[in-house]
């Protein structure tokens, strides 16, 4: 499977778009896209990883990374539709657990930004 991340600015939000395998091999792509979020100006980035079909926790840690990141600039990143494998391997990471918000869909996303109290990171909504 050919392995895609499309992202989508439109500050202060921005969407990638995650499809395909994601280790070693993609890990710089996938910083970049989302060093170009926060140069475009994006404060709360959702990331659809509805089509992953290969996760490695180097990726997971840059998306780890990316949340840390735009929290301290007061912002969110927050995983959203994640593919069965995707969640797998964020589970058994402790991913999920510890470091972002994971939701299963994209509206519940959007409404955290818009309420005063967001979920538990790592809880699934």
């Amino acid at each position: 499977m050919e392995t895609s991340l499309l992202a989508t600015f439109t500050p202060p939000d921005g969407v990638l778009y995650l499809s395909g395998e994601f280790d070693l091999a993609t890990r710089e792509e996938l910083l970049r896209r989302l060093d170009d979020a926060i140069d475009f100006g994006c404060l709360n980035v959702t990331v659809d990883a509805s089509g992953v079909t290969y996760v490695d926790s180097g990726s997971l840690r840059i998306l780890a990374d990316g949340c840390r990141r735009f929290a301290a600039a007061g912002g969110s990143l927050a995983v959203v539709r994640p593919s069965s494998c995707f969640l797998r391997v964020a589970r058994l990471a402790g991913f999920i657990d510890s470091e972002v918000q994971v939701f299963s869909a994209t509206s519940d996303a959007l409404s955290v930004d818009d309420a005063a109290a967001a979920p538990h990171p790592g809880r699934t909504a």
